[in-house]
């Protein structure tokens, strides 16, 4: 300490750091001669001469006091802040009371100490020494070995009281003097009281119900099988006296408690005479009893809270301070979701509602659902009449509330418990969304995937007719009607390739980077194979992947490849490599596309296809090389070629559509042990973006933390696409930068060669395409497109010209 007399190393005095406050006040008057001052053992002298030193220094003790406390102590002695000796003893009285319930409260601390992740064992060892010199503070001097086995005693009587005995717990500590003996009377008289008040209860219910049906009682609640925790080997429930398990663990109890409260309700309806409980049945006489559920609709509660833990299908630990309407206040102990299938039309509906964010509040008497924060935070519109509330959003009708006698809403439906609510579908496996699976493939296609058995796991849980009208399919498809002749087609795989490159786009993909893609169709089998390149250097690094690949699966040799004279395909280097592989080269007649029909074709549809996933994903135009790869993967695996898929004419075997999902999907994804910790959720939410090439399972874009996750273990939401809330940029209109004539197939005949299969460069092997291709050394420069806003709209003819 400095020599100022300003206690400038002293902490402010807080209402936790009283023995180390003290310990440095002592010190400081130590050093300037004032302990015994403010002890009061330095009295006020009588000459006149020395009061005036000794009222200085009584100034300079209380200046020192009331300069190191903060203002929650400074209340308490506002009235004596000139008399040191009154506040030492004051702030004393109140910091290090020695009584009983101070002591087992500190005892209570020093027991209960962990060690915490950021301290060492030193650390640990003073925060253990500094608790121990806290309890010895608080006894009294006459202090002895035996009281200390006595209050051992009563601090682990008062330690193995739960919850609901915390009234008992706080009134023995408020007392003045606990006593071994003043305890184990008061646990007497507890249990004593508690028998008779059930004893009670248990006479109102049968008198109450002395003949009641078992049918005309109140709703059965679901009783689960009772768990380890659920258990207590060796306890006696003082309610039915049965073994292994306490009072608050007994079914009996709550089963007795449910059935009073039904029969209690059921008084009060009668009491208020036959034609309220007329109009109460009349509100909804056709709802059946699984449809009643106990989920109060209320308009004054600001949260959505649940006391059955069983409700819960997602729950994680969550203390928060709940305040009653009668002012009562109680806490939760976590926090999760719940899903509700609502009871619409007579049936309950297949369009599962999940409560998010729902608090778990075991000690609140009835499940509330938050009527005005659905309003608010999920945009229900609420409307309510004599008879019920209903919930629209969108106009459309999602679920509705009975109102009973006593103007209380309940939902109309049930609440699926964490193995029901996995076991149902989001939504129903009907030919909409087998549509929307197989990247928005025509309805026709599918009823012929589905007819004619040609793929593995199209199952269909509704023969509903698909709504004509699809949005997404319209703005990526919309066109004016084709113009096509009859072609003759190869009729062995890798008997001809048909290649195209289109691009640029304005705006790259991630995590590709890429600007273009290249499509290689097989005309044998339709198959198509997509590369994504960074510049148009890449394209024969691509084919030489492309050609080694399909070679390889099929057993065949590349013979034909037509292409559009396009400067990538036009180099002495490509002309090189084809002359080496012997692979005859096709070039089409200048402005003529439709004599490379089949892969404009392709093009055509992948720029739909992608559309449409952008569109319905709500995603930015950056992730157009993930929905091109999607696009390409899914319409393999759909489009019939010939009586068969292109996946079937190239590997021999029918494919199987049970992996598919809908592009951009909500998907929880599940960590691996080793990336997380003990107590870390099990899942992440992703944004599913297509599927692996080299791996089973599924590409997802984690939107926190900007990475690519491949994995096999997930569970997707195809109702929900947060794509919404994450994009920044406008969805892409690819047909402003990507041209697609209207094409008219020219019958060629081509030269007969022995047949090949053709495989896509990276859909081999019905898995994703090619991976992209980085930019060579020395990229060919091209220019920035100029944006489709800033430029007129080109006509057909100067459409037709820049393609080629």
């Amino acid at each position: 300490m400095s020599n100022s007399k300003e206690p400038t190393s002293v902490p402010v005095l807080s209402k936790d750091n009283y023995p180390a406050w003290s310990r440095k006040m002592k010190a400081y008057f130590f050093l300037h001669d004032l302990y015994e001052l403010v002890l009061g053992e330095d009295l006020k002298p009588t000459e006149t001469d020395d009061q005036s030193k000794w009222i200085r220094r009584q100034r300079q003790a209380a200046a020192a006091i009331t300069m190191s406390i903060d203002e929650t102590n400074a209340i308490h002695i506002d009235d004596i802040s000139d008399d040191p000796v009154a506040m030492w003893k004051k702030l004393a009285s109140m910091h290090n009371n020695k009584t009983p319930g101070t002591r087992f409260n500190a005892m209570d601390s020093l027991f209960g100490v962990t060690k915490e992740d950021s301290e060492d064992l030193a650390e640990l060892m003073t925060r253990i020494n500094g608790l121990l010199q806290r309890v010895k503070q608080l006894r009294p001097t006459d202090y002895k070995i035996t009281d200390l086995d006595d209050e051992l005693a009563i601090m682990a009587m008062l330690r193995a009281l739960p919850d609901n005995y915390r009234h008992l717990r706080s009134s023995l500590l408020c007392q003045t003097n606990i006593t071994r003996e003043v305890v184990e009377e008061a646990f007497r008289a507890e249990d004593n009281q508690r028998r008779h008040e059930q004893r009670s209860q248990a006479t109102a219910l049968r008198v109450a119900t002395p003949n009641q049906n078992r049918t005309n009682g109140p709703p059965q609640h679901f009783r689960p099988k009772p768990s380890a925790t659920d258990r207590t080997p060796g306890a006696l429930c003082t309610f039915c006296g049965k073994k292994n398990h306490t009072e608050a663990q007994c079914f009996a109890k709550a089963d007795a408690s449910r059935r009073l409260k039904h029969e209690a309700a059921r008084v009060a309806d009668t009491s208020t005479g036959p034609a309220t409980a007329n109009a109460t049945n009349a509100s909804n006489p056709s709802l059946p009893s699984l449809a009643r559920s106990d989920l109060n609709a209320d308009t004054g509660a600001t949260r959505t809270m649940m006391s059955d833990k069983r409700y819960f299908t997602t729950l994680c630990p969550s203390v928060r301070t709940i305040k009653l309407a009668n002012g009562e206040r109680i806490f939760s102990k976590g926090e999760g979701d719940i899903v509700f299938q609502p009871w619409i039309d007579g049936s309950f509906s297949s369009d599962l509602i999940t409560f998010p964010n729902v608090l778990f509040a075991p000690d609140l008497e009835s499940n509330l659902v938050s009527v005005l924060s659905m309003a608010r935070n999920q945009g229900y519109e609420i409307r309510i009449n004599s008879k019920q509330m209903e919930f629209y959003i969108d106009n459309k009708l999602r679920m509705t509330a009975r109102i009973d006698a006593n103007c209380v809403a309940y939902l109309d439906g049930r609440v699926l418990t964490s193995e029901k609510a996995n076991a149902a579908s989001t939504v129903k496996l009907d030919r909409s969304l087998w549509h929307r699976r197989l990247g928005h493939y025509h309805h026709e296609g599918v009823d012929t995937l589905i007819r004619q058995n040609l793929v593995h796991g199209l199952k269909l849980d509704s023969n509903a007719k698909p709504d004509p009208i699809c949005a997404p399919c319209i703005a990526g498809k919309q066109t004016r009607a084709p113009h096509t002749t009859p072609a003759t087609h190869a009729t062995t795989p890798l008997d001809r390739v048909f290649i195209d490159l289109k691009g640029p786009i304005n705006v790259e993909s991630i995590p590709h980077r890429a600007k273009y893609w290249m499509a290689m169709v097989d005309d044998a089998s339709n198959l198509v194979t997509l590369a994504l390149l960074h510049s148009k250097d890449g394209a024969l690094r691509a084919f030489r992947e492309f050609h080694k690949l399909a070679e390889n699966q099929t057993g065949q040799r590349l013979v034909h490849l037509r292409d559009d004279k396009g400067g990538e395909f036009s180099g002495k280097e490509f002309d090189q490599y084809c002359i080496s592989a012997g692979i005859t080269r096709e070039r089409t007649v200048v402005a003529t596309p439709e004599q490379n029909g089949r892969v404009e074709r392709a093009n055509r549809w992948i720029a739909e296809g992608t559309i449409a996933k952008l569109t319905e994903a709500n995603l930015p135009s950056s992730f157009w090389g993930f929905a091109a790869l999607a696009t390409v993967h899914e319409f393999n695996r759909a489009r019939v070629h010939n009586g068969k898929t292109p996946y079937e004419h190239w590997h021999g075997k029918a494919p199987s559509v049970d992996h598919l999902r809908v592009f951009g999907c909500l998907a929880y994804v599940f960590v691996p042990k080793s990336q997380r910790n003990a107590l870390d959720s099990h899942t992440e939410k992703c944004i599913f973006v297509g599927y692996p090439s080299d791996r089973p399972g599924w590409v997802f874009w984690n939107p926190q933390t900007r990475k690519i996750i491949h994995s096999d273990s997930a569970a997707f939401d195809e109702r929900v696409f947060p794509g919404t809330s994450l994009a920044k940029e406008s969805i892409p209109n690819l047909s402003d930068y990507i041209q697609l004539p209207d094409l008219k197939e020219i019958n060629i005949s081509p030269s007969s060669i022995p047949p090949l299969n053709s495989h896509p460069p990276v859909h081999v092997a019905g898995r994703p395409v090619l991976a992209p291709i980085p930019p060579e050394p020395t990229p060919e420069p091209v220019p920035p497109p100029v944006p489709a806003l800033a430029r007129p709209k080109p006509t057909a003819s100067q459409r037709l010209s820049r393609e080629l």
